[in-house]
């Protein structure tokens, strides 16, 4: 079992398979990550003093995934303690 930087950046990869069904790599967390620390995304709830949810439109980088999505957004949890992406979930009020 690896670190828990490893254990969390896994479950946001399981997650966001599970419950967007969509695959992401390396370059598709940066770029998502990116877009936050640069102010874009929309914050929606500060949870704890380091964790925060935020509304991230689905990204150019994974409209070329050519994949089946029905959101045009979602929710992801960012732990700006680790710079980690924790978990996603879909957006309900679409």
């Amino acid at each position: 079992m690896g670190n828990k930087s490893q254990n969390i950046k896994y479950h946001f990869k399981m997650r966001i398979k599970e419950r967007l069904n969509v695959y992401v790599n390396e370059k598709a967390i940066k770029e998502i990550k990116d877009y936050i620390v640069a102010g874009k995304a929309e914050l929606i709830e500060k949870q704890t003093n380091t964790r925060r949810v935020f509304k991230i439109p689905i990204l150019p980088l994974l409209k070329r995934l050519n994949l089946d999505i029905k959101h045009s957004s979602f929710l992801v949890v960012y732990d700006s303690n680790r710079h980690l992406l924790v978990t996603c979930m879909e957006c309900k009020n679409e």
